[in-house]
């Protein structure tokens, strides 16, 4: 079952203005709006520019919407860049397709469930400081599309 459906691109487009310029509301700050960014981002930038977007978009949300940026809260280095990839893989499958049909499909998978992060690192290392703020590579087993 798909946890949330994405019917057209604009849908995509307003998780990404609400958070260019602060407006989206925190409960729709979702594991399948992370995944929608990622998809968007990517659709706009190679790999290492769209998490830079990221990194900077999410950084700057969550401190607007009073969630600070720290060791234990807020943005998530490791866990940001591990989905961008893991995002990658499936737009990669689904080129030319409207974004809102690649992110159901990202949805859907696997990766659409925040849990599957867990296959590839241990709660204590991505749960570590370092993780939050640099990459930390998977202690548990090694991604499969890196």
């Amino acid at each position: 079952m798909i946890p949330f459906l994405f019917t057209n691109e604009n849908e995509i487009y307003e998780i990404m203005s609400g958070l260019l310029d602060l407006t989206l509301p925190r409960e729709k700050w979702t594991h399948a709006a992370h995944l929608a960014s990622a998809v968007c981002a990517l659709s706009i930038y190679s790999e290492e520019a769209a998490f830079e977007e990221l990194a900077r978009l999410i950084s700057v949300y969550n401190e607007a919407t009073g969630f600070h940026n720290t060791d234990s809260s807020g943005f998530h280095y490791t866990i940001t860049k591990a989905s961008l990839i893991a995002a990658k893989s499936v737009v990669e499958c689904h080129k030319g397709k409207p974004l809102h049909l690649v992110t159901n499909s990202l949805v859907a998978s696997r990766f659409g469930k925040s849990e599957w992060i867990f296959k590839f690192w241990s709660k204590e290392a991505l749960f570590s400081p370092s993780a939050r703020r640099t990459w930390v590579e998977p202690d548990v087993k090694p991604l499969p599309f890196e």
